[in-house]
């Protein structure tokens, strides 16, 4: 197998395809029903803090339509025409939405499933513009994906490794809480010493070490996005992840290179229409330059940015204050950050929401988890957005207007009668005599109409803002960096 990766027309065209149907999904079924939530800003009532660019662009009117045309970008993708033009339309909305946004919104810019929507919306840009416009770029293009995601899943992989899965702490969170698991009455009757958490919680770190090693080696790049599928195939059976699961199949895909098994395989196998392909017209020279030249200097500054934040947060120390900046403005630009998904301290807790009316009446329910039909507590967005809010505490202990001011744009976005309360119970998960017990150790009491909040303490001796014992959580210097305090 050669060093320079190359990718059949068939494989492209399967990966566009699916991933344009994808985008289809994420956007008209995901976010358009609950865009006054996700998409409007604070002012217009929804999660993202209002600013003059945010009220304009993420206005009532102003965000239907945008959705529209979003929703067109993924059927205009399915079909092919004109596919680098309407690829980076979707790449500049998908960096706005869930890159841009994630120190800004409730909810994180979307979590991994927003990250990823425009990581893989960047692939589709990047491979079509090479297949229409450049094709001598081909090569290089798919070399700058391959070793991206690559080094993405191994930062995944390194920090489940370092926050509890290796002792056992980890998976079985998530499939026994009921913001995350489908099945959490199933796996809560099993013993917290069954073979198969402890199965899943090893294999959850090791995998992705195999994944992102056998990726990187020219004869097992087939491997490694034979065992990415087969790996989402199974988490989109237990955890709630919207499109992350299948997202992240795709990716497989990617690594189906010409004259691999796979790569030979899908080529017989996967119908393209004749007309896939076809060069649109060279792209002048100088752009060709210039593409060429930045993916050089991405293809070489990104795994020394993983460096950085890896030495920023495991390590936890400053680089030179002109680098530490150089870094921060680079990562937080092209959405490169050290991947926590699905941990300990993400998982091992879960937050009820009740309406609760004056004089001790009985209060109301909300956030019905694992009722199918609560449209809005189903969302997987939702449990983002709500364990986003309470890991606020954990990563920023010493600075509670963070969280405060966070809390308080979430709670008005619910419904609450004025004289009622909202009442936020943070519910711990912890293992007591082989089984999972969930512990309610704190609420928070909310006025929205009045602006007051008051914590009432069921458990003195846990913190809600002390991370897990087996975390390397540590407090950061602000929003969008790692670093610690200088």
């Amino acid at each position: 197998m050669s060093f320079w990766p190359e990718l059949s027309l068939s494989v492209q065209h399967a990966f566009q395809f699916l991933y344009g149907a994808l985008l289809l999904l994420f956007i008209g079924l995901q976010l358009f029903p609950h865009c006054r939530r996700f998409l409007l800003s604070e002012r217009w009532g929804g999660y993202t803090r209002s600013g003059r660019f945010a009220d304009w662009i993420q206005h009532p009117f102003v965000t239907p339509i945008i959705l529209l045309i979003w929703i067109g970008c993924g059927v205009v993708l399915m079909i092919d025409w004109q596919a680098a033009p309407v690829a980076l339309l979707n790449v500049l909305l998908s960096r706005y939405y869930f890159v841009a946004q994630r120190w800004n919104g409730v909810q994180r810019g979307f979590g991994a499933p927003g990250f990823m929507t425009y990581c893989f919306g960047v692939a589709v840009l990047l491979l079509a513009f090479a297949r229409n416009h450049a094709p001598s770029l081909h090569s290089l293009v798919v070399l700058y994906i391959q070793v991206d995601i690559a080094l993405i899943i191994f930062s995944a992989g390194f920090y489940k490794l370092r926050s509890g899965y290796r002792q056992g702490e980890g998976m079985d969170y998530g499939m026994v809480n009921p913001m995350w698991g489908y099945w959490p009455r199933l796996f809560r009757r099993l013993p917290t010493s069954h073979f198969l958490f402890r199965f899943l919680n090893q294999s959850a770190w090791t995998s992705q070490f195999f994944i992102a090693a056998t990726m990187l080696i020219p004869s097992t790049r087939w491997i490694g996005g034979l065992v990415e599928i087969a790996t989402y195939a199974f988490i989109a059976t237990q955890i709630r992840l919207g499109w992350l699961a299948e997202q992240m199949m795709l990716t497989g895909l990617l690594f189906f290179t010409v004259g691999s098994p796979a790569g030979n395989w899908w080529e017989r196998h996967w119908p393209m229409p004749s007309e896939f392909g076809a060069p649109a017209g060279s792209a002048p020279e100088l752009l060709v330059l210039i593409v060429q030249t930045l993916l050089w200097v991405h293809l070489v500054l990104t795994p020394l940015c993983h460096a950085g934040l890896f030495w920023n947060y495991y390590g936890r120390r400053r680089l030179p204050e002109p680098i530490q900046r150089a870094l921060e403005r680079y990562t937080n630009f092209f959405g490169i950050i050290v991947w926590r998904v699905f941990s300990v301290d993400h998982v091992n807790f879960f937050v009820q929401i009740h309406v609760a009316p004056p004089e001790s009446q009985p209060r109301r329910l909300v956030s019905e988890w694992t009722n199918l039909f609560n449209f809005r507590f189903w969302h997987v967005n939702e449990a983002i957005a709500v364990t986003s809010l309470f890991t606020t505490l954990k990563y920023y202990p010493g600075d509670d207007a963070i969280f405060r001011e966070r809390l308080f744009r979430y709670a008005r976005t619910l419904p609450c009668p004025l004289g009622d309360s909202l009442v936020f119970t943070y519910h711990t998960i912890r293992k007591e005599s082989d089984r999972y017990v969930e512990r309610s150790v704190c609420e928070f009491h909310i006025d929205p109409a009045v602006g007051t909040l008051r914590i009432v303490e069921h458990d003195p001796s846990f913190s809600v803002k002390a991370a897990h014992a087996t975390s390397p959580i540590h407090a950061a210097t602000r929003p969008g960096s790692y670093a610690p305090p200088a």
